[in-house]
């Protein structure tokens, strides 16, 4: 994958599911996997991506980081753990 193309989806994906509102940056590295360092409360990102993602991928690993703004975003009041802490022990009743 190149920067062009992570840049191409990156813009489609965040105007998609509506984060028009965080600055992200994109930066290429060594490999196949993807990461996210975020700010949740100054809306800032910065994506790593992988050069070795198959282009085919594409939009399944911005998709995947997008969504962690996302729920970063939604949940920034509260930490995952609570969340999901809840989420279990309402399964179990």
């Amino acid at each position: 994958m190149n920067k062009k193309l992570v840049v191409q989806k990156v813009t489609y994906w965040q105007e998609a599911l509506l984060l028009q509102r965080w600055k992200i940056c994109c930066e290429m590295t060594k490999g196949d996997a993807a990461s996210v360092v975020s700010n949740a409360e100054y809306l800032t990102a910065h994506i790593k991506f992988g050069r070795d993602i198959d282009d085919r991928d594409a939009d399944a690993y911005v998709c995947h980081e997008l969504l962690h703004l996302l729920l970063a975003e939604k949940l920034k009041a509260e930490t995952l753990i609570e969340v999901l802490t809840r989420a279990f022990l309402r399964m179990k009743q």
